[in-house]
């Protein structure tokens, strides 16, 4: 049972992988890239020792933080969900009044009739 949902797992990995270099979807592979990139930077600050001691420092240390901290981080997460909102609201008037005050597309021209041939002029003699 472990066994196959182990194989499962790497098949997924694989074929994700895949989608991902091929550029199946382009946002997605974008953002592939983006991550590599950062996790590049990361790298070269610090190696993968620290950031995992780091990480179990964070996850032991976070849980105790907040419990001592509540009120004052649930304070201050209202005030930033606040400003969030506020951002979003104009964000969505601004784009309304561009949106409303942008002209449409121009009606369609009628159809002129074919215009009529240009009479044929007659060859010159000598």
């Amino acid at each position: 049972m472990l066994v196959e949902e182990v194989v499962l797992l790497i098949a997924f990995a694989v074929t994700e992988i895949k989608r991902l270099l091929f550029i199946d979807n382009p946002i997605d592979s974008i953002k592939f890239v983006v991550l590599l990139y950062l996790l590049t930077c990361v790298g070269t600050v610090a190696n993968g020792l620290t950031l995992l001691i780091g990480a179990v420092i964070a996850v032991f240390s976070l849980p105790l933080l907040y419990k001592k901290q509540q009120v004052r981080i649930r304070k201050m997460m209202r005030t930033f969900r606040s400003l969030v909102k506020k951002a979003r609201n104009q964000f969505d008037s601004l784009y309304g009044s561009v949106t409303s005050s942008a002209p449409s597309a121009p009606p369609p021209k009628p159809a002129l009739p074919p215009a009529a041939a240009p009479p044929k002029q007659k060859a010159k003699s000598k």
